[in-house]
């Protein structure tokens, strides 16, 4: 059985401020994190299933789109798996300046015969 999901938000509120939270069925975290200093970029991506995950793929993409206008293109894509239940992925890529970068992760998290499929984002940042 194969189930398709992607970040259907809930809304929480948090002191007056309204934020969108995901919500999936096999995952308990999902975190993708990138970082620029001195021309490179430190990308990497975390996630963790519920119990019962019992393997995890996932696509790390690097995007960028200049500084004025334009749309994400990617510059990098890595693959990965995990037969457990968390999936850790941790990459460097150079960033020349001039462009706004973001991670994007595609992943399959199988716990208990399900298959969900998600995609999260790392905020976006400057070269």
């Amino acid at each position: 059985m194969s189930l398709i999901f992607t970040a259907l938000p809930t809304a929480a509120s948090i002191s007056g401020l309204i934020v969108n939270v995901p919500f999936w069925l096999n995952v308990k975290t999902a975190t993708a994190s990138l970082s620029i200093s001195s021309g490179m970029g430190s990308c990497s991506a975390y996630i963790s299933g519920m119990p019962g995950t019992t393997s995890i793929t996932a696509t790390v993409q690097l995007q960028r789109k200049p500084i004025i206008g334009g749309a994400f293109s990617t510059v990098k894509s890595w693959s990965g798996s995990s037969s457990g239940q968390t999936f850790t992925f941790n990459e460097t890529q150079g960033t020349p300046t001039g462009y706004v970068y973001r991670l994007k992760v595609d992943a399959t998290v199988t716990a208990n015969g399900v298959d969900e499929s998600i995609t999260f984002y790392s905020g976006e940042k400057t070269s």
